[in-house]
């Protein structure tokens, strides 16, 4: 009885090595306001949202979706068997929000999620205008104007020995049309990452987590009465990879029947003396 309880640990353990990995991502901008020392902050409709979601895995899953709305909330989502992602976007709110993720368990597989919220033409479609509108002043003068955008981020990153995985948040406020901002005005990047085989600094077992809610602000000089793109941005990405160490696996199922091989001969020459 003993040599096939071993027997059966052994192959436990040998179905046991594949990987498992688990990616969350949630990227969203809860609040966006733009406050200038003068004057008032305006949208100008049409004033575009946009939404786009994608997931896809190994095993043959893809699915997309890219929604772009003038004006009204626009909301994507998209899922496979080991992947998931949404994207969101609220002009009347000026809100924005993404999630991404990535669930593979006991096979062999590979899967990726990509979830983003839009306002203003960051799909290359519609228009995000604005302006600082000060009926009480003529013309265009300077003002100082302070953006501040409140993001939360939540971030998970589970893989065991033999998996690895991915998860990026990525943040971005844009005024294309304003010569001094060709780059972002607020920005935010965090990646994490685990799993040699990836490129990764971090060894797979790993568990990582990432969550903050941070504020960005940075304050620029307009003109008012004047109209400017704004394009801000959510991005949420996840990956994760599993890989079966099949040599080892081999070597285990190989043991195993050695062993129920030996627990035979034994028994039966035990029973033959």
């Amino acid at each position: 009885m003993h040599f096939r309880i071993i027997v059966i640990a052994l192959l436990c353990t040998t179905a046991a090595l594949h990987a498992d990995v688990l990616v969350s991502t949630t990227l969203n901008m809860t609040q966006l306001v733009v406050t200038p020392s003068s004057g008032t902050f305006q949208l100008i409709s049409p004033f575009a949202t946009g939404a786009f979601a994608q997931a896809q895995d190994s095993l043959g899953g893809l699915v997309q979706q890219l929604i772009n709305f003038d004006d009204v909330d626009a909301a994507a989502t998209a899922n496979t068997a080991l992947a998931s992602a949404s994207g969101n976007a609220s002009a009347s709110s000026l809100t924005l929000g993404s999630f991404s993720g990535v669930n593979i368990v006991g096979i062999t597989a590979s899967a990726s999620s990509v979830g983003q919220g839009a306002l203003g033409p960051a799909f290359g479609v519609g228009q995000g205008l604005f302006q600082i509108s000060d009926p009480g002043n003529p013309g265009q003068n300077d003002v100082s104007v302070t953006f501040s955008a409140t993001l939360d981020i939540n971030q998970l990153l589970q893989t065991d020995s033999n998996g690895a995985g991915t998860s990026e948040v990525i943040f971005s406020l844009l005024l294309p049309d304003f010569p001094d901002t060709a780059l972002p005005l607020l920005f935010f990047d965090n990646p994490l990452c685990a799993g040699i085989s990836i490129g990764c600094s971090t060894p797979s077992p790993a568990s990582l987590a990432f969550t903050s809610t941070p504020t960005l602000t940075e304050s620029i000089f307009l003109k008012t009465n004047t109209q400017y793109t704004l394009i801000a941005q959510v991005d949420s990405e996840s990956r994760g990879l599993n890989v079966v160490p099949e040599p080892a696996s081999l070597i285990m199922f190989g043991t195993a029947v050695s062993v129920l091989f030996a627990g035979r001969r034994w028994r039966g020459n035990h029973f033959r003396s």
